[in-house]
């Protein structure tokens, strides 16, 4: 998983891997990557697995709500392994698509002192809880896809920039060439 997550450049291709292998390992009915809006500080739902995750597919919920919300601004693991007793859940994902959650633990991406997101996991498999261990297992991975996607970002930022700047020296070209012919053009007129 760690060759995988390092190797990959494009970011949706590396996100669905990411929680497919995420919702194999840990047992559970589906995993979210949740990452948090830099402009509006809303979380979005990059990447679903599971039964209904088409519909939650660029799901938002507002900076801090639900527990996924809480484990960002905490930048804290989560346990929460009956949601009907948690104050901090948030049924609005659930009733946009129709789905049930049971339990889930959450898991920050955190790159130094930032928190990007976080890597849900729903429902672990056959009505059993999620354990220490499966956080602990949780948060290796995490770790790992956090500094993954700050790499893929950052490269995308730099090339970016690259192609702008790219596009600055074109035009100041194109300029150049039309004011030359230009001038040229202003002198064959003078008479």
């Amino acid at each position: 998983t760690s060759k995988l997550i390092h190797f990959m450049r494009d970011i949706d291709t590396l996100f669905l891997l990411i929680v497919k292998v995420t919702t194999e390992m840990l047992a559970s009915e589906g995993c979210s990557i949740i990452l948090r809006d830099e402009d509006t500080g809303e979380l979005v739902f990059h990447s679903v697995t599971g039964e209904k995750s088409s519909e939650l597919t660029q799901f938002r919920l507002s900076e801090g709500e639900g527990v996924v919300g809480h484990a960002i601004l905490t930048c804290q693991p989560i346990i929460v392994n009956s949601v009907d007793e948690d104050r901090r859940f948030s049924k609005r994902a659930d009733q946009a698509s129709g789905f049930s959650t049971r339990n889930v633990l959450c898991l920050p991406l955190r790159v130094e002192d930032d928190c990007i997101g976080a890597l849900e996991i729903v429902n672990k498999d056959e009505g059993a809880d999620f354990t220490e261990d499966d956080r602990y297992l949780g948060e290796a991975v995490s770790n790992q896809i956090a500094v993954a996607i700050r790499n893929v970002q950052l490269t995308n930022s730099a090339l970016r920039s690259e192609r702008l700047a790219a596009i600055g020296e074109a035009v100041t070209g194109v300029a150049h060439f039309v004011r030359n012919m230009l001038n040229g053009m202003e002198g064959g007129l003078v008479i």
